[in-house]
C-alpha cells in the first residue's frame, strides 16, 4: 500500500513539473512569438508579443493580407480575462490600446474598370406626349425564396450573438494610404461597453494632402457616432449611426456635404427587426465632378426609408427621395403603399408617384449608356405606377411629358 502512494505521488509531481515546464514554455516570449507568426498570412511578422494570464501586448505587428493590403500596428496592448472567456462567453478587456496603425491600400483595389457599353441612338422625341401606359406583368406565385448568407442573416445575427462584449475603453490612432499617394489620419474611441448598457463609439477620418486631388479638393473630413446597445444575454438591440462628410478646395469653398442617419432596433431571436434611414446631400458645384452639369447650380439631394422586417420578409413601408436644384423641386419619388419582398406580395392599388419638374437633362447625362445622347429644353413629367387586380404593374403619365 506505501508502494502504491509512493508511485502516486511521484505521479502527482512529475505531471505538476511537466505542466509547470509547459506554462514557463509557453510563457516565453520567444515561444509566444513563434506561435503567433505560424498562424499569422504569409508574409506576415511581429517583432514581440507577451501574453499572459491577463494581459496581451504586440509591438509592430505587420500582417500582409491575400489582396495586397498591408496592415502595420506600432503596439496594441490591452488586459484581458482569459476565463470569462472559458466559462461565461465574454470577451472581457481592459483598456484596447491601438497605436501607430497603418493600412496601406494597394492602388489596384481603388481603381474599378470601366464596363463597355455598345453606342446607343436616341429617336427624335415630340415636345408632347400624350398619357400613355407601360403594362408590365409581374409574377406573384412564388415568394422570393432568402438566400443562404443574405443581408436579412447579417441583420438577425447581430441580435443573434452569443458573446457578451465587456470592455473599458477603445483607443485607437493610425493613418489610412490608398495606394494614390493620399493619406488619411484615423481615430476612433470609446467609453465602455457593457452587457445591458448603451455604449459610444465615435470616430474620424481626415484627409492629409499636400497636392489638391481631383477637381481641387485639398479637405476631406468624415465622422461618425455609432450608438450601441448590447443585450443582458448577448447580441445588440440597438444600433444606430450618425455620420457627417465634408469636402472643400484649397479656398476653402464647399465642394460637398454628405449627412446620413441610419437606426436599426433587431430582435435577433425573435427575427423581428426595424430600419429607418435619412440622407442629405449638397453639391454647391456638381459640375466640379460631373462636368455635364455645368449650369445646372447647386444640387441637394435627401430621401429617408423606413422598412420592418419579419422572418425571411422585408416591407418597405416609406421612401421619399428628393432632388432640388437651388431651392426649387426637380424630381421626387413617393412611395404610396407598402413593399412586401420575400413573401406574398400585394401590389395592387397605388403604388408609387414620381414628379419630374424642369429636370435639366444635363443631370441625366453621367448615367446614360455610352453613345446615346439627350437634347432638348428641360424634362417634365408626372408618372404613376399601379398595380392592377390581375398582378401587373401599370406604369402611366397623368400629365403630358414635356422636353
Amino acid at each position: 500500500m506505501k508502494k502504491l502512494l509512493r508511485i502516486f505521488l511521484v505521479l502527482v509531481v512529475l505531471f505538476v513539473l511537466l505542466v509547470g515546464a509547459g506554462l514557463f514554455t509557453l510563457t516565453r516570449p520567444g515561444v509566444q512569438k513563434k506561435l503567433i507568426e505560424s498562424r499569422l498570412p504569409e508574409g506576415s511578422s511581429v517583432r514581440t508579443v507577451r501574453v499572459t494570464t491577463g494581459s496581451l501586448e504586440f509591438s509592430e505587428l505587420k500582417l500582409a493580407l491575400p489582396d495586397g493590403t498591408d496592415v502595420r500596428v506600432a503596439t496594441l496592448d490591452t488586459e484581458f480575462d482569459a476565463l470569462a472567456a472559458l466559462f461565461d462567453n465574454t470577451v472581457k478587456l481592459g483598456a484596447l490600446n491601438v497605436g501607430g496603425l497603418v493600412v496601406e491600400i494597394p492602388q489596384t483595389l481603388i481603381q474599378s474598370p470601366t464596363p463597355a457599353t455598345p453606342p446607343s441612338s436616341l429617336p427624335d422625341t415630340p415636345s408632347q406626349q400624350t398619357p400613355t401606359a407601360v403594362v408590365q406583368p409581374v409574377s406573384t406565385d412564388t415568394p422570393a425564396q432568402e438566400a443562404p448568407g443574405s443581408p436579412i442573416d447579417v441583420l438577425y445575427a447581430i441580435g443573434q450573438f452569443d458573446w457578451l462584449i465587456d470592455i473599458d475603453s477603445i483607443n485607437l490612432e493610425g493613418e489610412l494610404r490608398d495606394g494614390a499617394g493620399s493619406t488619411y489620419s484615423i481615430d476612433l474611441s470609446s467609453g465602455a461597453i457593457r452587457p445591458g448598457e448603451e455604449a459610444t463609439i465615435e470616430a474620424s477620418l481626415k484627409l492629409n494632402a499636400r497636392e489638391p486631388l481631383h477637381a481641387g479638393l485639398t479637405k476631406f473630413d468624415a465622422s461618425s457616432r455609432l450608438f450601441l446597445k448590447q443585450n443582458i444575454d448577448g447580441g445588440f438591440e440597438q444600433v444606430s449611426l450618425e455620420s457627417l462628410s465634408n469636402a472643400s478646395d484649397q479656398r476653402g469653398s464647399n465642394l460637398l456635404t454628405v449627412s446620413q442617419e441610419i437606426d436599426l432596433s433587431v430582435e435577433g431571436f425573435d427575427e423581428r427587426a426595424s430600419l429607418k434611414l435619412l440622407f442629405n446631400a449638397d453639391l454647391p458645384k456638381p459640375e466640379i465632378f460631373l462636368p455635364e452639369m455645368a449650369g445646372v447650380g447647386p444640387v441637394n439631394v435627401q430621401g429617408s426609408l423606413v422598412a420592418g422586417v419579419e422572418g425571411s420578409e422585408l416591407t418597405l413601408t416609406e421612401t421619399d427621395i428628393l432632388l432640388s436644384s437651388s431651392g426649387t423641386e426637380m424630381a421626387a419619388v413617393e412611395l404610396k403603399k407598402s413593399f412586401t419582398l420575400g413573401g406574398p406580395k400585394d401590389l395592387s392599388g397605388d403604388l408609387m408617384d414620381i414628379r419630374i419638374t424642369n429636370l435639366p437633362l444635363a443631370l441625366l447625362a453621367p448615367w446614360m449608356p455610352e453613345g446615346l445622347v439627350l437634347s432638348g429644353s428641360d424634362l417634365s413629367a408626372r408618372l404613376n405606377l399601379t398595380g392592377l387586380p390581375d398582378g401587373v404593374l401599370q406604369l402611366s403619365t397623368l400629365e403630358p411629358i414635356r422636353l
